[in-house]
């Protein structure tokens, strides 16, 4: 058995228990969410440091995370525990740069799998301009969560950086609670 730990979520209350994950958690508000099984889906690019952040505070509010570098061991047939990941999962992030957008790409795999098997059950996050990045046909009535001005942020010093980057796992987690 898995050992279970949940998190008070208001902002009165930062404790961690451990026991069963209750059903529904309160975060903020009257908003409840519950423990969910994650994919991950990023282009292996510049990017990658924010996805790693933002992977790091979805873990710390109980959530379980499948991203490819922890999850696929050498010599896996990679694509079979992608598509594996993503079937598994309850909801797929997809971080949207043009490095993951390329045609062609995996990740447009990625999307075209959880669209079909996870009925939609994805959230797109933009993490460069919108000029510059096309997003997929297959995902584009998703109103996506722009998180292009990353980097600017994390120049204005660590204060800004981690600041912001609360505010942005707060939203990604009320995004995936709906």
């Amino acid at each position: 058995p898995v050992k279970s730990y949940w998190r008070c979520r208001n902002d009165a209350c930062e404790e961690t228990f451990e026991g069963a994950f209750p059903t529904e958690l309160h975060t903020e508000g009257s908003q409840l969410f519950k423990s969910q099984k994650i994919f991950i889906s990023y282009g292996h690019d510049q990017n990658t440091e924010l996805v790693k952040e933002l992977k790091t505070r979805l873990e710390k509010a109980g959530h379980q995370i499948w991203i490819d570098y922890e999850q696929i061991d050498k010599a896996q047939d990679w694509r079979y525990q992608i598509t594996k990941g993503i079937r598994e999962s309850d909801r797929v992030l997809s971080f949207l740069s043009k490095h993951s957008v390329r045609d062609p790409g995996v990740c447009l795999d990625e999307i075209g799998i959880a669209l079909s098997d996870r009925h939609g059950a994805i959230a797109t996050l933009l993490v460069e301009p919108e000029n510059e990045v096309k997003a997929p046909a297959s995902v584009s009535h998703i109103q996506y969560f722009n998180l292009s001005n990353w980097r600017e942020k994390r120049e204005q010093g660590d204060a800004v950086w981690q600041t912001w980057l609360d505010e942005q796992g707060r939203q990604i987690l009320e995004i995936i609670a709906r």
